[in-house]
């Protein structure tokens, strides 16, 4: 989305053609809110969750420390950047959305649909007891205390 947008300043940028200035600057606000929804939160939401709880808070102001530190790096440049190169600073931005989401692809477990204990094994922990031993121990507890039931009936 962010390459529609410097596409379309490239073309519309400093002319007077309403159309395309309204496509750039509508693009620009659809860029803005995608990115608050959806890719900005998961800093304040992903993060807490892969620290053990007594490292949490200390993982969690570590992780945004250093993602306001980034931040203010790529963004404290930009009216420079804009100055010099114009829209070719929007494909600094595409670079980094694309090397992330490739290393978030990679190198992020898939934790959708998985019990918490198959979620702590994801991250090296030792599963003690699974979800189905659990199960299985439960209904055959069940199972036994149902047959003692009926013999104390008959």
């Amino acid at each position: 989305m962010l390459i529609i947008v410097a596409i379309l300043q490239k073309f519309y940028f400093g002319t007077t053609y309403k159309p395309g200035l309204n496509a750039a600057t509508a693009f620009f606000f659809i860029y803005i809110l995608v990115w608050g929804a959806f890719l900005d939160n998961t800093t304040y939401v992903y993060v807490p969750e892969i620290w053990p709880t007594h490292l949490r808070s200390h993982g969690a102001a570590i992780a945004y420390v250093a993602y306001h530190s980034v931040a203010i790096a790529i963004t404290s440049p930009a009216a420079l950047a804009f100055a010099q190169i114009g829209y070719k600073y929007y494909f600094v931005f595409v670079a980094l959305c694309v090397s992330g989401s490739t290393f978030i692809w990679f190198q992020f477990p898939e934790t959708a649909g998985l019990t918490l204990e198959e979620v702590g094994a994801k991250f090296g922990d030792e599963i003690e007891v699974t979800f189905e031993d659990a199960l299985a121990h439960e209904m055959q507890q069940v199972d036994t205390d149902t047959r003692i039931e009926e013999f104390k009936e008959d």
